[in-house]
């Protein structure tokens, strides 16, 4: 009767969840790889995406990778559990620029670093920003491969020249936008700081090589070369 009651305890926790809410469109990826200008790009074209905020037609967030999350750090706490979504979006950004802006802009933040370190075991890399901003980057785009196998993998770089065409497969296309007119002001980071961007070549310098060598690996698997890995 005992183990009886605890299965039946396991079985009614959240993640068994059986009417679920089906949304149309989630946005993976890691932090500062442009999920907040996906949410813009996607309500620019007529859907109701929030950034990190859930909304009619779905969300744009980052912590949304793991979507056995039990909390939410920043933004609307939604959990990932109570909803379905018909269409996943998994955006990668240069890694290079995103381990910079990792580095300076966000694991000075506790808060962040310490429900990345959840999901991610950040006690394998020393205790440098460098080291644990290219292993967040690394893990967390594994995670997104790992929870989300079926989605779509777009480059910020040129998201603006693929979205239309995949939301027009998918009948999601609620209005025309010219290109040139969608968002001039395209910004990936909406932390307005002054940032010296790190070099490859500092990466190799401060990680172990094993680490250096994941991080080669993960920019080739998505599309990304440096004169200095050829």
């Amino acid at each position: 009767m005992r183990t009886f009651r605890k299965i039946l305890s396991y079985l009614k926790r959240p993640a068994f969840i059986k009417n679920k809410i089906t949304k149309g469109i989630l946005v993976v990826g890691h932090p500062r790889s442009a999920t907040g200008y996906a949410a813009k790009l996607l309500e620019a074209y007529g859907l109701e995406i929030g950034h990190e905020v859930m909304k009619k037609n779905g969300i744009s967030s980052w912590m949304y990778t793991v979507p056995t999350i039990q909390s939410i750090p920043h933004g609307e706490n939604t959990l990932p559990r109570f909803y379905n979504f018909e269409n996943v979006i998994h955006i990668v950004r240069d890694p290079i620029k995103v381990v910079t802006s990792m580095a300076y802009s966000v694991l000075p933040d506790p808060i962040t670093e310490n429900f990345i370190a959840l999901y991610v075991p950040m006690y394998r890399v020393p205790d440098h920003r460098i080291c644990k901003a290219v292993y967040s980057c690394v893990m967390w785009n594994r995670l997104a491969r790992l929870y989300w196998p079926n989605s779509t993998i777009m480059k910020a770089e040129n998201i603006e020249h693929s979205i239309e065409s995949y939301l027009k497969e998918r009948n999601l296309l609620h209005t025309t936008v010219h290109r040139q007119n969608l968002l001039p002001e395209k910004d990936y980071n909406t932390r307005k700081r002054s940032i010296q961007s790190i070099e490859l070549e500092e990466i190799a310098k401060n990680c172990p090589q094993w680490l250096f060598e994941d991080f080669k690996k993960h920019c080739f698997e998505y599309g990304y070369t440096y004169k200095q890995l050829e």
